[in-house]
């Protein structure tokens, strides 16, 4: 998968998804897909026939965690091994990895595939709308807004809370990011 294809494998999504994009929608998804062609193209695939972009997917790792962001196949492809060699290829990516994990949609045919690659599948809750904070218990620590948290508790957190080991050479609250590997994993 290249940056030409970013902008077919966009429409693609959108398509089997079976959800209409804002114009800025479409742009995040770009960018954000961009972003992960860039610091780990070997997590990102794309197929291509003569009628274009036939299907692809996207995984990065971080650490010893592999994920697959994003995967899709065309409908008149689905079910003739495609999405199998694609999802292959992206598994491969993460060679190594103590744990996998994808967030599937509700297609049928995505579950069985991710079955069959190894993955347990767990339910998911995607929640929407304002919180009541009328009906939130007394002495709850404030929250704070995006920008102004302080990246490298989150990742402390985050890394305890998935049981990886202490960041190697890093002082706790150093700044800095760091890419990992990882390995596909059946969970």
């Amino acid at each position: 998968m290249g940056p030409d294809d970013l902008g077919a494998a966009e429409a693609l999504s959108a398509i089997e998804f079976g959800k209409a994009r804002s114009p800025a929608y479409q742009l995040r998804w770009r960018t954000r897909t961009g972003h992960l062609l860039a610091t780990d193209p070997g997590g990102c695939w794309a197929a291509d026939d003569d009628a274009g972009l036939a299907g692809f997917a996207v995984s990065f790792r971080r650490e010893s965690n592999w994920l697959l962001a994003t995967f899709a196949v065309r409908g008149d492809l689905q079910g003739a091994g495609l999405g199998r060699r694609l999802l292959d290829a992206a598994l491969a990516h993460g060679a190594g990895c103590e744990r996998g994990m994808i967030s599937a949609s509700a297609d049928v045919k995505a579950f069985r595939r991710y079955r069959a690659a190894g993955f347990s599948l767990h339910p998911q809750l995607s929640l929407t709308g304002r919180v009541d904070r009328a009906a939130l218990p007394a002495g709850l620590a404030p929250v704070r807004e995006g920008p102004g948290a302080p990246r490298d508790q989150l990742d402390d957190l985050a890394r305890r809370r998935r049981g990886a080991p202490p960041r190697r050479g890093r002082r706790r609250g150093s700044r800095g990011r760091a890419a990992a590997r990882r390995t596909p994993c059946s969970t």
